[in-house]
Formats: C-alpha cells, sequence, structure tokens
C-alpha cells in the first residue's frame, strides 16, 4: 500500500467555487485521481487553497488551507502560495506527492522545499497559465529538474521539457489529464435536428491558446447557421464571462437559436452529449490528441464527434475534426458536410474503444499506481 498526496495548487477565484461547492457539490477531477486511487488500496489525500479560508479545513480526505499571499499578483489564476501545505506534507511523510500543473508559480517554491525530503514528486500538465510559463521553466530549470516524473498529453509538451531544460523522455510520459466514467458516459438517443454543443467553463478573461474561449463556439455556429438555419447551439457550464457571451449573442440576433443550461447536474451531461451533432472544444491542440480535455473525451465516450482548433484543416477517424485556429471560416462548407455524413469519416465505435483504453478511470489509476511503484 502507497499513500500518496495529491494537490491541487490552486484557489478557485478563477471560477467563483465556495468552500462547500468545491468540497461537497460540484465535480472536480482532482476528486476522481483521489477516489480511484483510494478504490485500488492506498491512502490518499488531496490538499488545495481557497482564498476565503482563515484556518486550515478538512473534509473526508480533502484539506483545504488558507492562501498566504500571491505572487505574480496581477495574474487570475496560478500564482497562490501556501505555506502551511508544506508543513502539512512533512508531517503526513507520504510515499509519493502528485501535483496538477507544474505551471502554477507554487510548484517550483514547493519542490525547492520538499526535495531535500527525498519524496518523489510528480508533475502532471494541465495547461500554460501566462505568457511567462517558458521563461519560468528555463530560469528555475535546475528546480525543475528536480521532478521525479512528468505526465503530459502532448508530444509537443514532452519535447519542450526535453529541448528547453533537458529532461530526459524516460522522466515524461504521455498521459491523459482527466478520465470518463465508461459506464455513465454512454451513448443515447440522437436529436433529430441539427445541434452543436459546448460544455465547460464562461472564464472572464481569455488564457493561452489551451484556455477554453467560448466565444469561439458562438462564432462558429454563427458562421454555419448562415447555411443551416435550423442550427441549435446548447451552452452548458458557467462562469463570470458568460454575460459577455450573452451579449454577443443578443447583439448578433442568435438568441432564438442558442440555449444556456448553466450549471447541470453530472447524470444529464450523457443525454445532452448524445443528442448533439457535434461538439466544439474551443481550445487549441498542437496535435490530435485524444488525451486532452475532459468534455472531449465525453462526448466520444457517447459517441459524438468533436471539433477543435489547431494549425490546419484535418480530421481523424476516432472522432476529431480540426479546424484551422485562425481561420475557420474557410472550412465552412467542409463541416456542413461532416455533420451531416458522419459515417463517411469517423469510426465512433473506435473511438469510444480508444477513450476507454487510453482514458477511463479505471485505466489511470492503475496506470498511476505502476508509475509510482516505478519511482519510490
Amino acid at each position: 500500500m502507497l499513500k500518496i498526496v495529491f494537490i491541487l495548487p490552486h484557489g478557485f477565484r478563477f471560477i467563483g467555487w465556495s468552500v462547500d461547492e468545491f468540497l461537497k457539490i460540484k465535480y472536480h477531477f482532482s476528486k476522481e485521481y483521489l477516489r480511484v486511487i483510494k478504490e485500488l488500496g492506498n491512502e490518499a489525500l488531496l490538499y488545495s487553497m481557497h482564498e476565503k479560508l482563515k484556518i486550515t479545513i478538512k473534509y473526508k480526505d480533502i484539506k483545504l488551507f488558507p492562501v498566504d499571499f500571491q505572487f505574480p499578483p496581477f495574474l487570475n489564476f496560478g500564482n497562490e502560495f501556501s505555506l502551511k501545505i508544506i508543513k502539512d506534507i512533512i508531517l503526513e511523510k507520504p510515499d509519493i506527492i502528485h501535483v496538477h500543473n507544474y505551471y502554477v508559480w507554487y510548484y517550483p517554491f514547493l519542490l525547492s522545499q520538499i526535495t531535500n525530503r527525498k519524496i518523489p514528486i510528480v508533475a502532471q500538465f494541465h495547461g500554460d497559465i501566462d505568457p511567462l510559463s517558458n521563461l519560468k521553466l528555463s530560469m528555475l530549470r535546475n528546480i525543475y529538474k528536480k521532478t521525479s516524473l512528468f505526465l503530459v498529453s502532448f508530444k509537443y509538451e514532452a519535447n519542450k521539457l526535453h529541448k528547453l531544460i533537458s529532461i530526459e523522455y524516460d522522466k515524461i510520459k504521455l498521459f491523459t489529464n482527466v478520465g470518463v466514467d465508461l459506464d455513465f458516459f454512454k451513448p443515447q438517443k440522437k436529436s433529430v435536428d441539427p445541434k452543436i454543443l459546448y460544455v465547460g467553463r464562461f472564464p472572464n478573461k481569455m488564457g493561452g491558446k489551451l484556455q477554453k474561449k467560448p466565444l469561439m463556439v458562438v462564432k462558429l455556429f454563427e458562421i454555419m447557421r448562415r447555411k443551416i438555419p435550423e442550427l441549435e447551439l446548447i451552452m452548458v457550464g458557467e462562469g463570470n464571462g458568460m454575460r459577455k457571451i450573452k451579449e454577443y449573442i443578443t447583439r448578433k440576433k442568435l438568441y432564438k437559436k442558442v440555449k444556456f443550461l448553466g450549471y447541470i447536474p453530472r447524470i444529464d451531461l450523457p443525454k445532452i452529449y448524445s443528442q448533439a451533432w457535434l461538439t466544439i472544444v474551443p481550445i487549441y491542440l498542437p496535435e490530435m490528441t485524444i488525451l486532452w480535455d475532459g468534455s472531449l473525451k465525453e462526448s466520444l465516450a457517447c459517441k459524438t464527434p468533436v471539433v477543435v482548433f489547431g494549425d490546419r484543416f484535418d480530421w481523424s477517424n476516432y472522432g476529431l475534426l480540426m479546424l484551422p485556429y485562425s481561420n475557420m471560416e474557410k472550412f465552412t462548407n467542409e463541416v456542413i458536410k461532416i455533420l451531416y455524413n458522419q459515417e463517411e469519416y469517423f469510426d465512433l465505435d473506435y473511438a469510444r474503444k480508444l477513450i476507454e483504453n487510453q482514458c477511463s478511470w479505471n485505466f489511470i489509476g492503475k496506470s498511476l499506481i505502476n508509475f509510482y511503484k516505478d519511482i519510490s
């Protein structure tokens, strides 16, 4: 049996969740990592931070710590620091520390404080957080090189770690960022009328290319609707940026064909994914992959193809359609053709099988245990 401490190294002001919402109400992937490792017979804890706390609180196997300070002060996400987490880890004496997101500013500080305790640290890629990420890697390369194992979702990211800070490839594993419950996300009845879908946050500030930009979904819908007047857009999620999206929709007179469902219980998601003809994931992918993004995997598990954005027009037989990030309008006719002739382009049974083999929570749990044993 191993003892694992997971660290979600940021607060929740970027999404506006209260303490109780994170602990007791809302789904979060970090709690699923905790669950699968415990179900495999290991001891596990999850540490995170919250801006509203004055003292540390514990709920079941989750500890939330106060934010001691923020650096750099101009960021809206990923600059929270907690000194108490480090003290608590030293007392807990885990076999492995697994950190979700090594680009937060707290990570190299944590690494510098913990590695002299000879506790192996697994660092997982969950996206960039600011334009200084590469500079930070370069400046703090000697600290980052103390990481025992990097888990990344893109070959592009693996190559960057190798070239920029000389991380050997045997210390980098290609791995999904989040998992999918295949017993829960199953295909259901498809809508008779064409619908496209967005599931995710509505951020108030636009981040890097790997951050979701729901306005891109609305603009793609606007372009497609010129040729498919009956097309409907369903938007699921919450966030401070929703007001700007609604203002754009009102200004463009699209409101009659756009439905905002807000936050919905997860039990309703498989039906919504299954009804859609396409799910739009408005992020830039440096390569075609199923290893990045939760809504992408959930949609494919329900046998609904996914539109992503990249540097070219392309598609894969496992259900991904890539549009150029900077010029999606150029390929509108191709998107519409694929929308109505999906069986000619995609093998969605194969897509679901790929998700099962590479992204199921069962696969994640067993793989992590093997990784942990290799480095402990």
